[in-house]
């Protein structure tokens, strides 16, 4: 039963329909609601929903659960920009730089930080970081409202 609630909640998500997605959640029961996948979806609900403070509060917990997990962290500092401050949200990701050195994501998201905080030279060289380990990011880069001072 939990895995026909956890596609449909999927579905609706996919679809857009994010109320719906939530409500397909409600329905798993109450001992399985715990379980990772089922995390993941109401953590991109949140995402989705721009509900930050429920998002940072399901992400934490979710990297403490799973630290070893590098979206997790990602996903927390993602929402503490928007919830609390650029300032908290660098702190945690630069934690998880020291986890997850070779994650091209928290690399590029350092810069875009920096690079809002006005450390011009701090935000090219983890941009470049970032670059050497994922070239997609060069074109992400030119496009990202975060990284304009630099260009």
């Amino acid at each position: 039963m939990t895995s026909r609630l956890l596609a449909e909640a999927v579905g609706y998500l996919e679809l857009g329909m994010l109320q719906d997605s939530w409500d397909a959640l409600e329905e798993i029961p109450a001992e399985e609601r715990h379980l990772p996948p089922v995390l993941q979806v109401r953590l991109e609900i949140y995402r989705r929903m721009e509900r930050y403070e429920g998002m940072a509060t399901m992400a934490e917990h979710l990297t403490k659960q799973f630290p070893e997990d590098a979206q997790y962290w990602i996903s927390l500092a993602y929402a503490q920009r928007r919830y609390l401050d650029l300032q908290t949200a660098e702190k945690t990701l630069l934690e998880a730089h020291n986890r997850f050195p070779e994650e091209a994501t928290i690399s590029f998201n350092l810069a875009c930080y920096a690079c809002q905080l006005g450390r011009l030279d701090k935000a090219r060289e983890k941009l470049a970081k970032a670059i050497e380990m994922e070239p997609a990011f060069k074109e992400a880069a030119l496009e990202d409202e975060d990284l304009k001072a630099i260009w």
